[in-house]
């Protein structure tokens, strides 16, 4: 009877420790744990990685890993304005998109808007991207094509997004091998599951924020159109616009100022100088605009992303909207209206 008694407790014993062990190996897991997806090497597996785990920059080496792992979660991007340079030779898996019929709004076409929600949704759809997808977005134009859609999924809640430090030109300055297959596509689902209003800008806004000394407007243009001896003119139509100067109390940083001469991004300590030297600082509210809204990306990326600032928005419409309404502009260039980065010129 003793006897019976004592086997049914070491039972009942051996049966709550191991449910023990097999809830403390879950609990493990959720709590952030290296799971079975984690090598030898400590690298995780690329559909585990989670957003704070990525940076905004990839460079051209990390991303060969990447391409040649050929891993179905990391989806690369080219928006290109001419399908036939895609075909030529882009990275391989790389899907194509058209840097105006696909970036902006089809309804409003004479400006470079973001796209409207359904729009977006479709278009990563047709892209067989997912929501939990990690985006690398490349391009052959500086890196500007690059900076603005980053701005646009990020717009419409896309968590997992990089850069390619450099874009192809870089890329090519390594010798890395290209591709002229097309990609094989799934559709996908995609949904618009959250929308970032506080990075955009509105034309009420910056009206109501030119003058707020929290606030400091940065304008990506060219000197000559910033001090409006040359007409801005939308990029995409080359159309002129009404008036010349720019928003007062806006400061002059050129997009190009933001790159190094092989086209990646300058150091942390080179943008912050450059920004400095234009009294813009960490604490204040920052609206980028240039002429249409794509050049503005550059600025926006880099105090973002790069240097960290809490509070900045891009004017999407830019001078294409603002210059041919009824609201001021000047033409005066002060000593703090532009990048002081005289060197770099």
């Amino acid at each position: 009877m003793k006897a019976n008694v004592h086997l049914k407790l070491l039972i009942a014993l051996y049966l709550l420790a191991s449910v023990g062990c097999s809830s403390g190996q879950d609990v493990a897991i959720k709590q952030g744990q290296p799971s079975s997806k984690e090598s030898a090497s400590g690298s995780v597996g690329q559909d585990s990685v989670s957003e704070k785990m990525i940076a905004p920059l990839i460079a051209a080496d990390e991303l060969r890993q990447l391409v040649e792992a050929n891993s179905p979660g990391v989806k690369i991007l080219e928006p290109a304005k001419s399908p036939e340079d895609f075909s030529q030779g882009h990275l391989s898996g790389a899907q194509f998109l058209h840097w105006v019929d696909d970036m902006t709004d089809n309804e409003n076409a004479e400006r470079y808007n973001k796209p409207k929600a359904e729009q977006f949704a479709r278009l990563m759809s047709k892209l067989g991207i997912h929501n939990d997808d990690r985006i690398v977005i490349y391009d052959r134009l500086d890196s500007r094509l690059s900076t603005r859609l980053f701005w646009t999924l990020k717009y419409f809640g896309h968590k997992k997004v990089q850069v390619l430090d450099g874009g192809l030109e870089v890329w090519n300055s390594k010798s890395f091998p290209l591709s002229k297959e097309v990609a094989e596509v799934v559709e996908s689902q995609y949904r618009v599951e959250s929308v970032q209003h506080e990075l955009l800008a509105e034309m009420e806004l910056v009206e109501s924020q030119r003058q707020d000394p929290n606030t400091r407007l940065i304008d990506g243009r060219p000197e000559a159109q910033f001090s409006g001896e040359q007409p801005g003119r939308v990029f995409h139509t080359h159309e002129a616009h009404s008036r010349k100067g720019h928003i007062p109390g806006a400061a002059n940083i050129f997009w190009k100022d933001n790159f190094n001469e092989d086209g990646t991004f300058k150091s942390v300590k080179e943008l912050r100088s450059l920004y400095a030297n234009a009294d813009v600082k960490p604490a204040n509210g920052v609206i980028t605009y240039c002429n249409e809204g794509l050049h503005a990306a550059p600025p926006w990326f880099v105090l973002t992303q790069l240097l960290n600032y809490e509070n900045v928005r891009l004017y999407d419409s830019s001078m294409a909207e603002w210059a041919d309404s009824k609201h001021p502009l000047e033409t005066e260039v002060s000593g703090d209206s532009k990048s002081k980065m005289d060197s770099d010129k």
